[in-house]
């Protein structure tokens, strides 16, 4: 790789801006690592919507948080700009695509702002950074954390990125399980998708997914997502005894959300971004997958099984499906239910329950 251009010598603050959607924040993770770790004596700002921004509260090595409003007018622009201008930044490095993230970086006086040539900004960054079009999504933000250090004379030190990681702290575990009052193990489940229905496993599949671990294993089965997915959660809890359910929508924080996956025995979801932060916080992780290509998106580890059935039309990436929504209809509950049992054989819990 080769890189050109003057880097600000000895660097003392730095911003990253992160993408704006949460499962694209968590692929950055490992790329966020990296920059903190070229720069040791700088201080190194994650900026971003604040719920993207709780994600890195507790992130090792460690970051400042800067929470930026969603850019879509002249004044937030500015008002961004003005925020952004008080820290003195030295460098931005940009995960945001976006021509008003350039923009923010810009009009706020950075030096050294570097980012993809994406959405006509090529004339606001000082350096860009071309990625293949491709490629998996978190190698496109580690690309250009390389990129910044070759600039910086690190070449010889890159090997691959560090593992995809998202960290929670004890006491917010036990604090979060006390104030939702859990106390059994439990399995999750994420049924909604805020990109659109088209990423949507039937709500039907996820109840009798959630009814057959409640009954076999005599599981909790916690149903959590956003304020706008209430009635889908409402439903796939229908489909389990009180006993055994416990609805979360839209009662939980980021920290909380992630607190609850980092102690789940598994988590059953969607292509969403609580896919992305169960994988990040270590949890078995099955993945239904649909309109989008895994190979592109679905996490890089071990511990996430994806289930996808190729089709004709995909990938598409409609929010919402003209067609018969083969892709997903065609994913049968036996499917979700084989791949999460393959986990539980290997967990001490389920052969527990087995022999009792």
């Amino acid at each position: 790789m080769e890189a050109s251009g003057v880097l600000v010598p000895s660097p003392k603050k730095i911003l990253i801006r992160l993408p704006n959607w949460i499962g694209d924040a968590v692929m950055a993770s490992p790329a966020v690592s990296f920059v903190v770790s070229l720069f040791p004596d700088a201080e190194v700002f994650v900026g971003g919507p604040s719920k993207v921004c709780e994600l890195f509260r507790h992130h090792r090595p460690q970051v400042n948080l800067i929470p930026l409003a969603r850019i879509n007018n002249l004044k937030t622009l500015l008002k961004t700009a003005r925020l952004l201008k008080r820290y003195n930044f030295d460098i931005a490095i940009l995960f945001q695509n976006a021509i008003s993230a350039a923009f923010a970086v810009k009009l706020a006086g950075i030096p050294v702002r570097i980012g993809r040539p994406a959405d006509c900004r090529s004339i606001l960054l000082s350096h860009r950074v071309s990625c293949r079009s491709f490629c998996h999504e978190a190698d496109k933000f580690f690309h250009i954390a390389r990129y910044v250090a070759v600039l910086i004379g690190r070449n010889s030190t890159i090997s691959s990125p560090p593992n995809l990681r998202l960290f929670v702290a004890d006491s917010e575990v036990r604090k979060t399980l006390r104030k939702f009052l859990i106390t059994e193990p439990y399995i999750m489940l994420h049924p909604g998708a805020a990109y659109g229905t088209a990423k949507m496993w039937p709500t039907s599949n996820f109840g009798e997914v959630a009814a057959y671990f409640a009954e076999r294993y005599g599981l909790m089965v916690i149903v959590a997502g956003s304020d706008g997915e209430c009635s889908i959660c409402n439903d796939v809890s229908g489909f389990v005894s009180s006993r055994r359910v416990v609805n979360l929508c839209g009662k939980t924080s980021v920290r909380e959300l992630l607190a609850l996956q980092s102690a789940a025995k598994l988590v059953i979801t969607n292509d969403s971004g609580p896919m992305h932060t169960a994988c990040g916080v270590n949890t078995r992780t099955v993945a239904i997958f649909g309109p989008t290509d895994p190979l592109k998106v679905a996490p890089k580890v071990k511990h996430c099984k994806v289930i996808h059935r190729k089709v004709s039309c995909s990938p598409c990436k409609y929010r919402h499906c003209p067609g018969d929504h083969v892709c997903m209809t065609s994913i049968t509950t036996g499917d979700v239910i084989k791949a999460a049992e393959k986990f539980f054989v290997e967990s001490e819990l389920v052969n527990a329950n087995t022999d009792s």
